[in-house]
């Protein structure tokens, strides 16, 4: 959604989701699927994604969720992303 024109940011709150399969990271690493690995991706792409993106666009991100401990590789993880623009899209 747009700001129109007011001064006003548009902006599209994303939160995203992964899941995996929890197991122990000294143990059985091989048994796990790791949450984490895809939002660590998420904030990968987005990066590269920057210098394809006028200057009035930015891509703002959090982990919201990294995993319980550090030993076990996450069977969740979870970010929250905030894409804003100063000005309407005109192809």
């Amino acid at each position: 959604m747009h700001g129109g024109t007011t001064s006003g940011l548009a902006n599209d709150p994303v939160d995203v989701e992964f899941f995996g399969r929890a197991s122990h990271a000294s143990g059985n690493p091989q048994h796990g699927i790791n949450a984490l690995d895809a939002v660590i991706q998420v904030f990968n792409s987005v990066n590269a994604l920057r210098e394809h993106l006028t200057d009035d666009v930015r891509i703002h991100g959090i982990v919201t969720h990294g995993g319980d401990a550090p030993n076990v590789v996450p069977e969740y993880a979870s970010a929250a992303l905030l894409p804003t623009c100063k000005k309407p899209y005109n192809p």
